[in-house]
């Protein structure tokens, strides 16, 4: 006889993300999870709110839906050091979900296929966690998503651990926090998206990772830098994302190289600039 199918435990389960800036990609994610887990209600779904204005978790509300808005103060420190304070925010709500499972996505990754839910079920029933691997190789985490069981203990989760005395970013550590508990956690190894252009997948593609949707929001000049660098890469691949496409088409690999070009020609200026300035200033010396 064939085993029966399990089933993903959602009424077990919560959603967390944090949310600042665009409020389309905590839109898209809650719109792709209620696709794959239709019995996900709005009491399980829970956003920090790092926005932080007068009118932000209202905002939240009137978009979303009757989720959990979640606010805690701004650390300084973790913004500080990161641009941000995620670490932080995280750090204390998966202490506050009172939920047997806990499904965190960054706002800007969400699920592609209904396939991962059983692929879900299936690991989170063999593991005690499921995370996404930083890299191909190693142990290191992304908090873009975690799938946290029953057993793992979240007041022994730190999302900041040695952030301030070696710099490790953002949710780096956990697989090894879960481990010291004597558990055990998949990692889902990623893979480049978009033909290695951009963005990240995992699971075979069936969970995907934009990566920087929020930073041109960011009160951090250095965030904001380096999303106003790749304006033009973002905004072609949110396009394509938002359509619910996830490959290039013919038409897109002859576009992209015409839509970056103007920074490569920017790029090749500055470098010849910086030579012709080196070679004037070394004749300028000369005797």
């Amino acid at each position: 006889m064939t085993a029966p199918e399990i089933d993903f435990p959602v009424s077990q389960t919560a959603l967390l993300t944090t949310h600042f800036g665009d409020i389309a990609w905590v839109e898209l994610l809650v719109a792709r999870m209620r696709a794959v887990f239709p019995e996900l209600p709005d009491g399980q779904i829970w956003v920090i709110d790092q926005d932080r204005t007068s009118t932000s978790g209202q905002l939240l509300r009137d978009r979303l839906g009757d989720v959990n808005v979640l606010g805690f103060p701004l650390s300084p420190e973790h913004v500080r050091t990161t641009g941000h304070d995620h670490a932080n925010v995280l750090n204390q709500a998966v202490r506050s979900i009172d939920a047997g499972y806990l499904l965190i996505f960054d706002s800007d990754a969400h699920p592609v296929s209904a396939a991962v839910r059983p692929f879900l079920a299936r690991l989170i029933e063999e593991y005690d966690a499921v995370l996404a691997a930083l890299d191909r190789a190693g142990e290191r985490t992304h908090p873009c998503f975690l799938l946290l069981g029953p057993a793992v203990d979240r007041g022994r989760l730190y999302f900041d651990e040695h952030l301030f005395d070696a710099y490790v970013d953002t949710g780096r550590l956990i697989y090894s926090q879960i481990g010291a508990m004597g558990l055990r956690s998949a990692l889902l190894r990623p893979t480049p998206a978009f033909e290695g252009l951009w963005g990240t997948t995992y699971a075979d593609g069936m969970i995907y990772h934009h990566g920087s949707g929020s930073f041109a929001s960011s009160s951090d000049t250095s965030l904001r830098a380096q999303a106003a660098a790749f304006r033009r890469e973002h905004r072609f691949f949110r396009r394509l994302v938002f359509a619910g496409r996830y490959e290039l088409s013919p038409v897109d690999r002859r576009l992209f190289p015409l839509l970056i070009l103007p920074r490569r020609l920017r790029a090749v200026a500055s470098r010849v600039r910086t030579r012709v300035l080196r070679v004037l200033g070394h004749e300028g010396a000369s005797p």
